[in-house]
């Protein structure tokens, strides 16, 4: 067997070749991970709110479930509170709506009207109301044949208040059916 001698140096050629290896070599390594380092502390912040977010949601899902659906129950809540608020004011806010009628009905006190009852249903009035003759019932009830909404209305029944002197000496009621907003249109 030949014996090898690791301790001779490399002479000329061969020398600078190894050094210029170990630069780039040294080069390449402390030049990639100094990027990986700066890639890494330049996306810490945005990996630490992440894990902080999963750290979150996993807390809240697995410790407390209740805190989770009372949250999407008050959530859908919340929705139908809106859209029923919108619905009504929709509702109230329409021309066709007689209830526009009915509140200027209430206000009319100064014209010789007083309304005593109302019950407005969805599909359905009832007025009850004073006033000072009979005429003046016969006009509100026209008046109300005439608004848009109104199906149907009829004096049911007209009362005077024999010797009482009272500021509205008649009496009526009225009944009547509105027409569905299908219908309507």
């Amino acid at each position: 067997m030949k014996k090898l001698n690791f301790a001779s140096a490399y002479k000329g050629a061969r020398c600078s070749e190894l050094r210029l290896w170990f630069l780039a070599t040294s080069v390449v390594v402390v030049g990639g991970t100094s990027l990986v380092l700066l890639i890494n502390i330049a996306h810490a912040p945005a990996m630490y709110r992440a894990y902080v977010r999963q750290a979150e949601l996993v807390r809240l899902t697995r410790n407390e479930p209740v805190d989770m659906a009372q949250h999407t129950r008050l959530t859908k809540e919340c929705a139908d509170y809106r859209t029923r608020v919108a619905k009504l004011e929709r509702r109230r806010q329409d021309v066709r709506s007689p209830l526009l009628y009915l509140r200027s009905l209430a206000a009319g006190s100064a014209h010789g009207i007083q309304l005593q009852q109302m019950r407005f249903d969805k599909h359905s009035i009832e007025l009850a109301m004073g006033c000072r003759d009979p005429q003046l019932a016969l006009k509100v009830a026209q008046d109300l044949r005439e608004l848009p909404s109104v199906a149907t209305i009829s004096l049911v029944s007209l009362e005077a208040h024999q010797g009482e002197k009272i500021a509205v000496p008649y009496s009526c009621a009225m009944r009547g059916r509105l027409k569905s907003e299908r219908q309507s249109d």
